[in-house]
């Protein structure tokens, strides 16, 4: 029978290949783990006379393996890396010792604490010797660099910032933003955290969309941020400047779509316009309830527009308004305002 010899040039490097790492994996980790677990098996049973033996073959086993898988930057070093673990594994199979004694008189309490509290030093010494600054600031500093879900915060913060940059500078189309937004808002930990900047981000696309007329896509980034982002991240206080750049592209764009799912979606059932003191949506609300000739709702956003600092010029002026502006009602409170803000200036 032939053997293609292209097979043998491929799968016998490989079979060597996870031979090799397989036996390392077997020397670095199990043939510790089975020596460890019969050392404290044996001292359970048999008591101190199993603590020299296993710390002595423990201490070899130590000191030799790093040359042997290491070369020559551990040649010269067996002796003492021997040494130092003949101590170390001694240390730590005399104080499971001690706590064995105490357990099975029954002292629970104290063998838990002297198997705890011995080993404290024993842990600081591995970790000096280590290199590892065993300072509060040093030990905080190793848990962020380890904490898998800090690192998902940064890297995803990092990442929409990256696409809202990228996108903004034309580097990158819109497609590219909603994409990596919506994945960090679906798959992200820390999605409820980044609200802000998702409102924020969005806002600001949404804005030179509309600055140059590209309607469409200032629609996608609406939807992305309603249906993509707002589920999962929350409202923010941001996220009223979006309803309110929203507005305008519904006013602009006469896209009636879009106007219910600002006011059904992002600003909710729940949203009340006297709890708002951002003017800009104010006038914006106002404009919209104009444009739908819902007069009710309209001149209650004016009345609090003009209480948070909006005057009543700026609604005679705009063309949103010109159905009203023979309307009595609209009128009076325009002109109540007006002459509240004389009087004010008068008196003054």
């Amino acid at each position: 029978m032939e053997i293609d010899f292209v097979v043998i040039l491929l799968v016998i490097p490989a079979i060597m290949l996870i031979g090799y790492y397989g036996l390392i994996v077997v020397i670095l980790l199990a043939i510790p783990a089975i020596m460890l677990i019969g050392a404290l098996v044996t001292i359970y049973y048999y008591g101190l006379i199993a603590v020299i033996p296993f710390g002595v073959i423990g201490a070899l086993f130590s000191g030799c393996i790093p040359p042997l898988l290491g070369g020559d930057r551990f040649r010269g070093r067996i002796l003492k890396d021997s040494f130092f673990a003949f101590l170390l594994i001694t240390l730590f199979l005399m104080i499971y010792y001690g706590a064995v004694h105490f357990f099975k008189d029954g002292n629970y309490l104290i063998a838990s604490v002297f198997l705890i509290f011995p080993s404290t030093p024993l842990l600081y010494y591995f970790a000096v010797m280590n290199g590892y600054d065993v300072s509060l600031k040093g030990i905080s500093n190793f848990l962020n660099k380890k904490n898998p879900l800090k690192q998902t915060y940064k890297k995803n913060d990092k990442d929409l910032e990256t696409a809202f940059n990228k996108t903004l500078s034309h580097k990158k189309s819109i497609q590219s933003f909603i994409i990596t937004s919506s994945k960090i808002a679906r798959s992200s930990p820390y999605a409820k955290r980044l609200k802000f900047q998702f409102a924020n981000y969005s806002t600001k696309l949404l804005l030179s969309c509309i600055a140059k007329k590209d309607y469409d896509s200032a629609e996608k980034i609406v939807n992305n941020y309603i249906n993509n982002l707002l589920p999962f991240a929350g409202r923010h206080r941001k996220s009223e400047d979006l309803a309110s750049n929203a507005l305008t592209l519904v006013m602009l764009n006469n896209n009636e779509k879009i106007g219910q799912k600002v006011m059904n979606k992002l600003l909710g059932p729940d949203f009340d316009i006297n709890s708002t003191n951002n003017e800009i949506l104010l006038f914006n609300l106002a404009c919209y309830y104009a444009m739908y000739r819902q007069k009710r709702m309209m001149l209650q956003s004016i009345e609090r527009a003009l209480s948070q600092g909006k005057k009543a010029d700026q609604f005679f002026s705009d063309s949103d308004f010109n159905y009203y502006l023979k309307d009595k009602d609209f009128i009076a409170l325009l002109k109540k305002e007006n002459k509240e803000r004389l009087q004010s200036s008068s008196s003054t």
